[in-house]
């Protein structure tokens, strides 16, 4: 199957007027606003029909919706398929992927299918779905027009509920129609039951089990009036045919002969009777207990769908409550930005506070490092100035020392001894004059470096 992806203009695509799929107003304007916004995602299916015009396989919905949102020209994948049925076939399986086929659109699409020749044997082998299930959507698929669309625009029936209207079908002769039987010529249904339980239904919104009561009684008045016509039928017969007895018995019978034929005839018919209201009695108990019974099943399919529906609300307060959640989380990330940012700020403030406060914890001990600095600077001045003036004592205490003993040499000299001297006494002498001349000069480089000792020397010279 050639096919090929073209954007063609809106103007040259038509409709097919086989496609059994409905849309609703409400769906197709949001369907246009999404297109508006974000143009067609999926292109939609085509087939040439000659003239440069194309008919619409699969995508209508969206054909619709672009004339909505005013675009010229949509993307398309063009199939060269010039069969109607094939076209069917290609449409219902695009539309079942798509996964938002609505019931009453697929169920007329295999009902136009089945009219085209295509079995319920052959349609359930191409979509792989069981063959009863087939028949019977096949069997909802022939409900006149005009009563689908009252239940596709209230927009509560489902599939099951609808099955359900399939018994109330007749035919012709008056027999109650069973569901999916009889799909060759659907023109012989008798659909006016239908009609009336639809109406009802939509008036009233009857739904659950108050609905599935509704359609097993409304089926047990049909079959017990059925019946009631059926055996009326023939009673009537019966006398017909008694009557018919009993004329020619007349014609050849005797007085006694007609008295006895009369009675047996009033016997008969008594008898006849009775086995009538016998049988009217047993049918209407069977019905009871069978209507009892569907009662039961109705409940029973009630409740389940009861539960369908609760669990759908729970998935959708599931998908609330994970939606609430991520808008938390989100929520959550931004309040932790927000708190990060702040504290980030507020750990710059205390950081330059806690800054300030070091630097001037620093300043004071570095004011109390220059003052001990400066106290153990003045006590290693004392402890030098002590030191100097011990030295300078020392050096004093052995200039008065080398002093007498020049003193000495030189008073020996003064009284004449120095022509008795030796020459190593006169050396001596020499040497404790270089001495003396040597300390005295470095007493006095010591007094001249301390201006404080050397005024406080001055003062005791003084």
């Amino acid at each position: 199957m050639a096919e090929q992806l073209a954007e063609i203009e809106i103007k040259k695509i038509v409709p097919d007027e086989e496609n059994k799929h409905w849309h609703s107003e409400e769906d197709l304007n949001q369907l246009a606003v999404s297109i508006k916004s974000q143009g067609i995602i999926e292109p939609i299916i085509v087939r040439p029909v000659g003239g440069g015009i194309f008919k619409i396989i699969a995508g209508e919905a969206r054909w619709r919706a672009a004339q909505k949102a005013e675009l010229s020209q949509i993307p398309c994948i063009v199939k060269e398929i010039f069969d109607s049925t094939e076209a069917g076939i290609l449409r219902l399986t695009e539309n079942k992927v798509r996964g938002n086929y609505h019931f009453i659109s697929e169920c007329r699409e295999l009902a136009g299918l089945h009219e085209k020749g295509l079995s319920a044997e052959t349609l359930a082998k191409k979509f792989s779905e069981d063959i009863g299930r087939v028949r019977q959507k096949i069997a909802v698929g022939y409900i006149p027009a005009g009563i689908l669309t009252e239940m596709f625009q209230a927009g509560f029936w489902t599939l099951s509920m609808t099955e359900k209207l399939l018994p109330l079908r007749s035919m012709p002769s008056g027999e109650v129609q069973k569901a999916g039987a009889g799909l060759a010529d659907p023109s012989l249904f008798d659909h006016s039951e239908v009609e009336k339980i639809v109406s009802e239904v939509i008036e009233n919104k009857i739904t659950g089990s108050d609905y599935y009561t509704l359609i097993a009684t409304r089926r047990l008045e049909l079959q017990e009036k059925r019946e009631k016509d059926i055996l009326e039928v023939r009673v009537r017969e019966e006398q017909a045919k008694i009557a018919q007895e009993y004329d020619q018995k007349l014609k050849i019978a005797s007085a006694e002969g007609y008295q006895k034929a009369e009675q047996a005839n009033s016997e008969k018919i008594q008898n006849l009777k009775k086995e009538v209201e016998k049988a009217t009695a047993e049918a209407r108990k069977a019905r009871q207990e069978k209507a009892e019974i569907q009662v039961k099943e109705s409940e029973k399919k009630g409740l389940k769908e009861l539960l369908e529906k609760n669990e759908a609300e729970i998935a959708l307060k599931d998908r609330e409550t994970k939606d609430l959640l991520e808008k938390l989380a989100e929520a959550k990330e931004e309040a932790k930005e927000e708190a990060e940012k702040k504290s980030a700020q507020e750990v710059k403030r205390l950081a330059s506070e806690e800054a300030e406060k070091y630097k001037k914890q620093l300043d004071e001990e570095f004011k109390k490092s220059v003052e001990l600095l400066e106290r153990a600077k003045q006590e290693e001045i004392k402890k030098a100035q002590l030191k100097t003036k011990q030295t300078i004592n020392d050096n004093i205490n052995h200039l008065i020392k080398v002093s007498a003993e020049v003193d000495s040499s030189l008073r020996n000299l003064i009284f004449g001894q120095f022509d008795k001297m030796d020459e190593e006494q006169i050396n001596e002498i020499k040497s404790a004059v270089r001495k003396l001349a040597i300390i005295a000069n470095q007493a006095v480089q010591v007094l001249y470096s301390d201006e404080d000792l050397l005024l406080a020397l001055n003062s005791k010279e003084s």
